[in-house]
C-alpha cells in the first residue's frame, strides 16, 4: 500500500530551506532600511546645510560696512548682527542707499534661527541640526606703491571685507543610531565694506553704483570685481585691457561657480523623497503601490526640468500656494481645539504656530532616532533627549553682549509664543500609520521644494547675469584695441 506525506528528513530539509530563504531575505530588507534611513539623514543634512548657509550669504553680502556684531553668552550660544541694504522694490538685484534693516542669525545649541527688523521676514529657523558654525574675517593685505596699477590692486586691498564660512550639520540616523555629517563653505566679500576699503573717498557700494561712467572709472575702476553687478557699456569704459582680461576671468570664474552649484541643487532637488510609501500589513496603504506620485512629486518633477528662472518662478508660486493649505490641513489634525482655520487669517500668528508645528514634527524624528541610537549604549552612557523646545525655554535665555533689552524682550516673547502654541499640538498622529506618514512626508516634502526652488531661482538668475556680463566685456575689448 502506497503512503503519501513527507519523511523527517524532508521535513527538516525544508525548515532549513525556509530559513536560509527568509533569512536572506530579512538581510536583504534589513540593509536597505538602513540604507535608505542613511540616505535620507544625509539629504536633510545637506538640505538644511546649505539653505541655512544661501540666505547667510546672501544677507551678508548686503551688509552694511563696520555693522557686524559676533557675540558668544555661553557654550553652544552665540549671536550674529548686523545691518543690511534692503533690496530696491523698483529694480532687481539693486540695494537701497538710505534703507537698510537689521538681521540677527541665533544659535543655540543645534538650532540656528534669523531674525529682522524687516517686516516681510521677521523671524525663521534655518536648521535645527548645527555642530559647528565659524565665520573667519579676511585680513588686509600690504599693498605696495609700486602695485597701485595692477588689476589685482584694489581686490587685494579690499581682503578685510571677506568673510569665510563654514556651517556643519550632524544628526543621528534613524535605525542604526550612526551619527552623520555634512559641512558646507563659502566665501564671500561684504560688498559695502569691499567699496569704501578700496577707494579713498568712502563712498558706499550704492553711491559708487549710481554714478555716471566718467566719475566711476576715476574714482574705482575695481569696483567691477565683485559679482552680481550688471555691466554696461558706460560702466566699463575707460579700463585698459589687462583690467578687462582680469574681470573677464573673475565673471567666468563666478560662472562657473554659479553653474556647479546648479547642479548641486539639481541633485538635492532629485534626491527629496516625496513619493507616497506603501506597508504590507496596512489595507488602507495599498493604493500606493500602483500609484505612489502626489502633488509634491509633481512639482519636483517640474523644477528639476526647468531651464529658465520664468519657469522657476512658477513653480515657486504653485508652492507658495500649495504649503499653507497643506499645513493647514495638518495642524487641523494637530491642534487640540482643531481650530486651524481662525490661526491662519492672521499673518503673524499662523507664522508662530508653523514654527511651534515644524519643531513639534521634527523634535518627533529626531527623538526617535536618539531613541534608537541609545538601544546599544553601554548604561553610563545613556542620555537623556532634550528637545528642540526646551531650547526655547525663556528661563534659560540669556541676554547676548550688545542686546538692547527691547530685543531681548522681543526674542523672549516669540519664544513664550512658540511654546505656547506647541503646547496646544499633539502629532503623534503622524507616526500611527503609513498614509499619515505620507501626508506628513508630502508637506515635509514641499518645503524642502520651496526652498531649494529659491535657490535654483538664484543660481539661474546669477549664471544669465554672468553670461551677460561676459558679453558686455568682449563688447568693451573690442572698442578699446
Amino acid at each position: 500500500m502506497k503512503k503519501n506525506g513527507f519523511t523527517l528528513v524532508e521535513i527538516m530539509v525544508g525548515v532549513v530551506l525556509s530559513g536560509v530563504v527568509l533569512g536572506t531575505g530579512y538581510g536583504i530588507f534589513s540593509a536597505t532600511r538602513k540604507d535608505f534611513a542613511l540616505a535620507t539623514a544625509r539629504q536633510t543634512l545637506q538640505h538644511e546645510v546649505r539653505h541655512a548657509l544661501d540666505v547667510m550669504a546672501t544677507d551678508f553680502k548686503a551688509m552694511k560696512a563696520k555693522t557686524f556684531k559676533l557675540e558668544s553668552s555661553e557654550k553652544d550660544t552665540a549671536n550674529v548682527s548686523f545691518e543690511r541694504f534692503a533690496l530696491s522694490e523698483s529694480a532687481k538685484n539693486k540695494l537701497e542707499s538710505n534703507n537698510t534693516y537689521k538681521v540677527s542669525y541665533q544659535l543655540s545649541g543645534t538650532v540656528l534661527r534669523r531674525t529682522s527688523t524687516d517686516p516681510a521676514a521677521p523671524s525663521r529657523m534655518l536648521c535645527t541640526h548645527v555642530s559647528d558654525w565659524k565665520i573667519d574675517r579676511g585680513d588686509a593685505a600690504e599693498v605696495n606703491a609700486a602695485d597701485a596699477n595692477t588689476p589685482t590692486m584694489d581686490t587685494e586691498k579690499g581682503r578685510s571685507a571677506r568673510l569665510d564660512i563654514a556651517l556643519t550639520g550632524e544628526m543621528k540616523v534613524p535605525i542604526t543610531g550612526q551619527l552623520t555629517s555634512h559641512t558646507e563653505k563659502a566665501s564671500i566679500f561684504i560688498r559695502d565694506e569691499y567699496y569704501k576699503t578700496i577707494n579713498q573717498k568712502k563712498l558706499s557700494v550704492v553711491e559708487l553704483t549710481g554714478l555716471d561712467g566718467s566719475k566711476f572709472a576715476s574714482t574705482a575702476q575695481e569696483d567691477l570685481m565683485l559679482g552680481d553687478t550688471a555691466f554696461t557699456q558706460e560702466l566699463l569704459q575707460g579700463l585698459s585691457q589687462d583690467k578687462l582680461d582680469a574681470l573677464k576671468k573673475q565673471e567666468q570664474d563666478a560662472l562657473n561657480g554659479s553653474l556647479t552649484q546648479l547642479a548641486q541643487v539639481n541633485d538635492s532637488i532629485e534626491a527629496i523623497s516625496a513619493e507616497k510609501d506603501s506597508a504590507l500589513f496596512e489595507p488602507d496603504s495599498w493604493g500606493n503601490f500602483f500609484s505612489s506620485g502626489n502633488k509634491a512629486t509633481g512639482l519636483q518633477g517640474k523644477l528639476k526640468d526647468a531651464k529658465t528662472a520664468e519657469d522657476v518662478k512658477k513653480i515657486c508660486d504653485s508652492l507658495k500656494d500649495e504649503i499653507p493649505n497643506k499645513e493647514k490641513e495638518l495642524l487641523q489634525k494637530s491642534l487640540k481645539s482643531g481650530n486651524a482655520e481662525s490661526i491662519m487669517k492672521d499673518q503673524k500668528t499662523a507664522k508662530i504656530y508653523s514654527e511651534a508645528f515644524n519643531l513639534k514634527l521634527q523634535d518627533m524624528r529626531n527623538q526617535k532616532a536618539f531613541e534608537e541610537g541609545q538601544k546599544n549604549a553601554k548604561p553610563e552612557d545613556k542620555k537623556t533627549y532634550e528637545s528642540l523646545l526646551s531650547k526655547l525655554d525663556p528661563a534659560k535665555m540669556t541676554k547676548f553682549e550688545g542686546e538692547t533689552d527691547i530685543g531681548f524682550k522681543e526674542r523672549v516673547d516669540e519664544a513664550k509664543a512658540i511654546t505656547k502654541a506647541a503646547s496646544e499640538m499633539d502629532v503623534d498622529w503622524a507616526d500611527e500609520n503609513t498614509n499619515n506618514k505620507n501626508e506628513v512626508k508630502e508637506y515635509m516634502a514641499l518645503k524642502d521644494l520651496f526652498d531649494l526652488s529659491s535657490t535654483k531661482l538664484a543660481c539661474i538668475e546669477s549664471s544669465d547675469q554672468h553670461t551677460q556680463n561676459l558679453a558686455e566685456i568682449e563688447k568693451a575689448k573690442a572698442s578699446a584695441k
